[in-house]
């Protein structure tokens, strides 16, 4: 943009820039950010289009304005952070269930997913039934090569998992999307016997927007 505004204040950001000459003639779009370092720069929120909605080149001398008023499509990309549960430090909830009538193993129930995330707090619950059958424990952890618990052996144990039981944790808890973490239960002894279908309910916050666990 023109040499004018290098190391002007930023008057810029979240207003709307009205193209006055050239290919985008009266085209307007909402400026994201404004750079006032040499040479300064606009960010819009999409590319400018000429009157057949193709790209438009915006050529050196092209006259703008910029309006003291915001754009709907900064409102929208505002909207979208504010309603976004990926967004770093925001509290996540995700859902799974799982059937302990399965052979004696390790079975998945999260990944984590794109940047990492932070577990504080995982919940299951039995169904409205006393496991039993071949089942003696379970236990909830993640895969690293030093496994996080969440739910040991001693607290998954057979006598505790009754009809509707809850078995909790709180804590702190990080899961590394990098290397594809995951959240595992452990069966030992084998299988209920029949179908026994529990909840898995993890909270969660990424570490750096975008993270989950899938």
């Amino acid at each position: 943009v023109d040499e004018n505004l290098d190391g002007r204040n930023d008057f810029i950001t979240e207003k709307t820039i009205l193209i006055m000459s050239g290919d985008a003639q009266y085209e307007d779009r909402g400026a994201l950010s404004f750079v006032n370092s040499h040479p300064a720069t606009i960010t819009v929120a999409s590319a400018f289009k000429d009157s057949a909605g193709n790209p438009a080149q915006i050529k050196a001398g092209t006259i703008f304005r910029v309006l003291n008023i915001s754009s709907v499509e900064i409102d929208v990309v505002a909207i979208k952070t504010q309603t976004d549960p990926k967004v770093m430090g925001r509290l996540q909830i995700v859902h799974t269930t799982i059937d302990l009538n399965q052979a004696e193993g390790t079975y998945d129930l999260f990944t984590g997913t794109t940047q990492d995330v932070v577990v504080e707090k995982l919940v299951i619950r039995m169904p409205n039934a006393a496991a039993g059958g071949a089942l003696t424990s379970i236990s909830i952890q993640t895969d690293d090569t030093t496994p996080q618990v969440f739910i040991s052996s001693t607290n998954g144990a057979i006598a505790n998992l009754t009809a509707e039981a809850q078995l909790a944790w709180t804590g702190a808890i990080l899961i590394d999307a990098g290397t594809e973490a995951k959240i595992q239960l452990t069966i030992a002894g084998g299988a209920h016997g029949s179908e026994y279908i529990c909840d898995v309910i993890a909270e969660y916050r990424a570490v750096v927007s975008g993270g989950y666990l899938a």
